[in-house]
């Protein structure tokens, strides 16, 4: 589906999940390449950028927010920018560049500040407020590290776990997709294309790549901060399982003990046994056995065993 934003002389054409009608509109309106259209359906595709005529074709990876299972997948962006407009392509829901569209209709005086200048620096703004949108999802990522933070010395269980390794994985995710855009950046302010290689537009696209280190600065330093969460993690739970082995070891050597004691009576005769007829030495020969019980759990909690 194609919706447009005009200001002034520039266009920005979206179009989310293209129709027929929207392949014919890209083909005769923009005139991309039959290469780079099959490759835009393609189910895996590598970030790249390429110039043909005076257009330029960029593929790039975003994040996005899965709601549904609460992760961060890879969402691909694919941007044509032509002397007067800017068009996008994607093929699935993106909330980032749909609160983005949603601003630029609703706000003339954020229309002016991003849709500036030509189709070059209108691109370097957009990608730059796309990144800027980032830190939001970089923020979620904190607020759940902050409540591992916060409940790692209470009781362990699977949730700690759980969250450790879901918020590995987002930040995982965020690392597989910046490093490929960050490539791009440099490509870009190495190679001078055509459409952004004006003074203004580098430096642009040098505030662009700032933020974009930024957004990977942020990630590296919740990673730090996940692993050394996790290594705590686990330190707390083998000491809890160590100190639960010892105290099982220390139960079954006092019930060895009075196993043992039990064990040397039984192998008396019967008939020589004389506690089978004394009820005063019945009960103890059971004191005895507790008095080991007890003199087993004072050795071993002197030896601070458990």
């Amino acid at each position: 589906m194609l919706k447009t934003i005009k200001n002034k002389n520039l266009l920005w054409n979206h179009i989310q999940k293209p129709t027929r009608k929207d392949w014919d509109f890209i083909e005769k309106t923009i005139k991309i390449p039959t290469t780079i259209m099959l490759e835009m359906t393609e189910t895996i595709q590598q970030p790249r950028i390429e110039q043909f005529a005076n257009n330029l074709y960029i593929n790039i990876n975003i994040p996005l927010f899965n709601r549904l299972k609460q992760t961060t997948e890879v969402g691909d962006l694919h941007l044509v920018i032509t002397p007067n407009s800017l068009t996008t392509i994607i093929f699935k829901p993106n909330l980032p560049i749909k609160s983005i569209f949603h601003h630029l209709e609703k706000s003339e005086r954020f229309r002016n500040e991003i849709m500036t200048g030509d189709s070059g620096a209108f691109f370097v703004n957009f990608l730059t407020e796309l990144t800027n949108l980032s830190f939001d999802k970089i923020k979620h990522i904190n607020e759940n590290i902050d409540w591992v933070k916060e409940t790692i010395f209470e009781d362990i269980d699977d949730n700690n776990v759980r969250e450790i390794s879901k918020i590995k994985l987002d930040i995982l995710m965020f690392q597989r997709i910046l490093k490929p855009q960050k490539n791009i950046l440099e490509t870009m302010l190495q190679e001078r294309y055509s459409q952004i290689n004006s003074p203004k537009k580098i430096s642009l696209l040098h505030q662009l790549i700032r933020t974009n280190i930024k957004v990977w600065n942020s990630i590296e330093s919740a990673q730090e901060i996940i692993e050394s969460l996790e290594v705590t993690n686990n330190s707390i739970v083998s000491f809890k399982l160590n100190n639960t082995m010892r105290f099982l070891a220390a139960v079954s050597l006092i019930t060895f003990t009075m196993s043992v004691t039990l064990g040397i009576f039984a192998l008396m005769p019967q008939s020589t046994f004389g506690l089978l007829h004394d009820i005063i030495k019945f009960w103890l020969a059971l004191f005895s056995l507790f008095f080991i019980a007890i003199l087993s759990f004072w050795f071993f909690r002197k030896k601070r065993w458990f």
